[in-house]
């Protein structure tokens, strides 16, 4: 089957019996899996191929020699191993067929498909950006339980993720994702070495859709003005007293005032902008520990050179400006 690309190996730069041919030799070997390529299963006469790399017949004879002695072609002038190291052509048409069918025998529904208006509501929850890495590139849906797990389309179950992100967590939750590769920033790919190991005398990770519902999980979704008033009238503390919270900032090695000070602008977007503010959840201490977790506000970085937290440029006009309004 003819096609407009083919598979070149790095190999070619190393192995010895094309390394040992003459850069010229090295070239029409290249051309000559150009030819198959573009010509399928047709078979190249000799007179053909001398006239494509426009050398003559006799010049063609001495090199075809070569190229069998090194076995890299047959009588026939076809490449050894084409075949198999060659794909048929460059659709997904196999790939998406075998998905579809792993999909339905796990029960699931062919085509994965979420409503648009369901995604553009995740998207504008998560800031339309990669819960993972904040990338704003490229973003699909993931799943937080996979469906492969038994995980729904529901609103709570959905995230934003890029493609990159959701291709490497699989068939992970978001906090089993983060619990192997650590804290993932856009100065921390999933790829690089996590920067939270495990020991066993560390905190148990705690779930943002885990842990159990405070009282406030149970009332109706509130802005997070009118669940602040709630909370007063309770006589509560804000999120001083929130257990989860405070154990991942422990685990992880955040310092506490930096958390103080990603309230404030968290509460300060969603009280002041008028898009935020419109935002309605049961139980906003689990959102804002999520936006600890994913760096929502972009307060702070991790430094692979010193292996700690750093302010951003964005945290230290944030600390800057709540200490003069101290």
């Amino acid at each position: 089957m003819a096609n407009a690309w083919f598979r070149m190996y790095s190999e070619f730069a190393t192995d010895p019996k094309v390394q040992m041919m003459s850069e010229a030799d090295q070239r029409r070997f290249i051309m000559v899996l150009c030819m198959r390529c573009s010509n399928g299963d047709v078979t190249l006469q000799d007179e053909q191929v001398a006239f494509q790399l426009r050398i003559s017949n006799e010049e063609w004879a001495r090199t075809k020699a070569l190229f069998l002695s090194k076995n890299l072609i047959d009588e026939d002038n076809f490449p050894l191993a084409w075949d198999k190291r060659q794909f048929l052509s460059d659709s997904s048409y196999e790939r998406v067929k075998r998905h579809r069918a792993k999909r339905v025998e796990s029960g699931l529904p062919q085509q994965n498909s979420i409503p648009k208006n369901l995604r553009k509501e995740v998207f504008e929850r998560d800031e339309n950006a990669c819960v993972y890495c904040g990338s704003r590139d490229d973003l699909t849906i993931d799943h937080n339980l996979p469906q492969s797990r038994g995980g729904g389309d529901d609103f709570d179950n959905l995230l934003t993720a890029c493609r990159a992100c959701n291709a490497a967590k699989r068939d992970l939750t978001h906090d089993e994702y983060i619990e192997r590769n650590g804290l993932v920033t856009l100065q921390k790919r999933p790829h690089i070495q996590k920067q939270i190991q495990k020991t066993d005398t560390e905190v148990n990770p705690t779930s943002l859709r885990d842990d159990p519902p405070s009282d406030s999980a149970k009332s109706k979704s509130v802005t997070l003005s009118q669940w602040i008033v709630g909370v007063h009238e309770r006589g509560e503390r804000l999120m001083s007293d929130y257990e989860p919270l405070t154990a991942y900032a422990e685990k992880v090695g955040l310092p506490a005032d930096w958390v103080e000070l990603a309230w404030l602008q968290f509460r300060d977007r969603y009280t002041t902008d008028e898009k935020c503010k419109r935002k309605r959840y049961a139980d906003w201490r689990r959102v804002f520990k999520r936006a600890v977790e994913e760096n929502w506000m972009k307060i702070w970085f991790y430094s692979d050179a010193d292996k700690q937290f750093r302010l951003t440029t964005v945290g230290v006009a944030a600390d800057l400006a709540t200490r003069e309004a101290a």
